[in-house]
């Protein structure tokens, strides 16, 4: 699948979970969708791996690319900015 058709889902996805009010299955679903993604754009350019970006929470920090879904995981606050971000 595309890197570009793979964020398509990802969006369309974030959507879908909207509905939902399970909380934890919204956060669940959210990261596997997430690193699908990140997934398929490493797969489509492996230099991304590498990417860092910032982000705007806790004083502020720099997480590779590859590791933004383990982030969002292990940290709320940038697991909201995520979602915040993505789901515009």
């Amino acid at each position: 699948m595309s890197h570009v058709r793979m964020f398509r889902e990802l969006r369309m996805g974030i959507m879908g979970l909207r509905a939902l009010a399970n909380k934890r299955e919204v956060r669940e679903r959210f990261l596997q969708l997430l690193q699908a993604y990140i997934d398929e754009q490493i797969k489509y350019d492996p230099t991304h791996a590498e990417i860092r970006i910032y982000v705007p929470v806790n004083g502020g920090r720099v997480i590779l690319f590859k590791d933004l879904a383990v982030e969002a995981e292990k940290d709320e606050e940038v697991f909201k900015w995520l979602w915040a971000l993505l789901s515009i």
